[in-house]
C-alpha cells in the first residue's frame, strides 16, 4: 500500500506543488492563520517519530475535535 500512497503526484502536478509548499513550517503557519480566521484552534503534538494535528472550535472545551491527522517525521 505504501507504494501507492503518492500515486497522485504524477497525475496532479499542481497538487504536488501545493503539497510541497504547505509541507513547511511557513505553510503550517499559513494553515493556522486560515483556521484562526474561521474561529478554529490548531494543536500540534510531537510523539517521537510522528506529528499529530487536531483542529478545535475556538473558545469551546477542547473535547470537541473537528479533525485530526498524523504524519511520520521526515
Amino acid at each position: 500500500m505504501a507504494g501507492n500512497y503518492f500515486w497522485w503526484r504524477k497525475k496532479f502536478p499542481a497538487l504536488r506543488a501545493l503539497h510541497t509548499w504547505l509541507d513547511t513550517w511557513h505553510g503550517i503557519g499559513l494553515i493556522e492563520h486560515g483556521l484562526a480566521r474561521q474561529d478554529r484552534d490548531l494543536s500540534l503534538t510531537r510523539y517521537r517519530d510522528r506529528w499529530g494535528a487536531s483542529v478545535f472550535v475556538t473558545g469551546m472545551e477542547h473535547s470537541i475535535v473537528q479533525g485530526s491527522g498524523w504524519q511520520m517525521t521526515p
